[in-house]
């Protein structure tokens, strides 16, 4: 089922950073996840494959925010949204 970025970022008390109109159908790792897919990343140890990372969004905190350039849903634990 496909959710847009405005529904997911209501329900994690997250702040949008791109379009909030774009959907996802499913979470995936940051090595696997792609334009279909939602990541999160919380350990700056992957930060090398953020860098390649296709997802069509990504969960992170406001001080990584540079770290990604595509749709980003900022909350303050990723792990807990």
């Amino acid at each position: 089922m496909a959710r847009r970025l405005s529904e997911l970022a209501t329900l994690v008390d997250a702040r949008i950073v791109g379009d909030p109109e774009s959907s996802v159908e499913c979470v995936d790792s940051i090595e696997r996840a792609g334009p279909e897919a939602i990541t999160f990343f919380a350990d700056r140890k992957l930060a090398p494959q953020l860098s390649h990372c296709t997802a069509g969004a990504v969960l992170l905190r406001d001080q990584d925010e540079s770290r990604y350039d595509g749709n980003r849903l900022l909350v303050d634990d990723p792990y807990a949204a």
